[in-house]
């Protein structure tokens, strides 16, 4: 898995954990700063995780070893290795509400797209780019499709599912 982001331009290393939420094996490692970027792989099993980044800011040295002092951190909740995505079938990708079936497994996720309920045949917004990056949920009994059009009746924008 590749992981790479920005961080305060003075810390002297990142500290990545995946800790597994489902299957999957945890794995730590430190990867190198410089100049307020980091990137580097770790190597994993499929599997569902929490990815916890730590910014190290430095090193305090003691008769016990080393001491982090720690500046930033952040988390993604869920992370899918592994994954396989399928799509099939005319009248499922067209949210044809005799296909809506809940998932029981957490797993099984879907991207999350925002559409007008005053406009019934509005396609979504799944080819906008500028909304990246994609929010996933898991699938419900309210539009599975990404074409289908099941409307909530509180008068509000609706998130549906893809």
């Amino acid at each position: 898995m590749r992981i790479a982001g920005i961080c305060d331009s003075s810390a002297a290393a990142i500290e990545v954990n995946l800790i597994p939420i489902q299957g999957g094996t945890a794995k730590s490692d430190l990867f190198q700063a410089t100049n307020g970027k980091y990137a580097d792989s770790l190597w994993i099993t499929g599997g569902d995780y929490r990815l916890e980044v730590k910014t190290i800011m430095r090193y305090i040295s003691s008769s016990n070893g080393a001491t982090q002092i720690y500046g930033t951190s952040r988390t993604v909740e869920r992370v899918g290795v592994g994954e396989v995505l399928l799509l099939w079938g005319h009248s499922f990708i067209a949210g044809d509400p005799s296909y809506d079936e809940p998932s029981s497994d957490p797993r099984v996720r879907t991207v999350e797209v925002l559409r007008n309920p005053s406009i019934p045949n509005e396609p979504g917004k799944l080819q906008d780019l500028d909304a990246l990056p994609l929010v996933f949920q898991p699938i419900t009994t309210s539009n599975i499709g990404p074409f289908g059009v099941h409307i909530s009746l509180t008068g509000q924008w609706w998130k549906g599912t893809f």
